[in-house]
């Protein structure tokens, strides 16, 4: 019988243990971490794709609201913003649909590709909305 559950109450079948694909794994926290502090914790992963699904609907909303006319060229910033949220969305469901056992905090590609990406992203950011209030007429109309 194949079940992730224990069979009996021994002290040695205490500890759950999941069986994936013939391979036995033991889940224990160590007395220093805890579950909830471990890159797998569920609170943390919960909270990660809360706030990205938060983000990518303000920043849709606001795209929306901003192209209204008369057109507002700053409707670039929450478009971005929306799709940077969707693709890390995107890149945590795959890796946690077609590889569960890589499921962890990293797997959102929020910090894990560097301080550059960050940073690039930032500036991007920072670029549209001064560019918006120090030359808003080079900005084109159909773009």
């Amino acid at each position: 019988m194949d079940s992730s559950s224990p069979q009996d109450d021994s002290p040695e079948q205490r500890a759950w243990t999941p069986r994936h694909n013939g391979h036995v794994s033991k889940v224990t926290a160590s007395p220093t971490t805890s579950f909830a502090e471990s890159k797998r914790s569920p609170s943390a992963i919960a909270l990660r794709a809360f706030l990205l699904g938060v983000t990518l609907g303000a920043s849709l909303t606001l795209t929306v609201v901003l192209l209204q006319p008369p057109l507002n060229p700053l409707w670039r910033a929450p478009c971005f913003l929306a799709a940077l949220s969707t693709f890390h969305l995107l890149e945590f469901y795959i890796t946690a649909r077609y590889n569960p056992t890589a499921a962890t905090l990293s797997a959102f590609l929020l910090t894990g590709n560097g301080y550059a990406y960050n940073v690039a992203h930032s500036l991007a950011l920072l670029e549209c909305t001064l560019r918006n209030y120090v030359a808003p007429r080079y900005y084109t109309d159909w773009l």
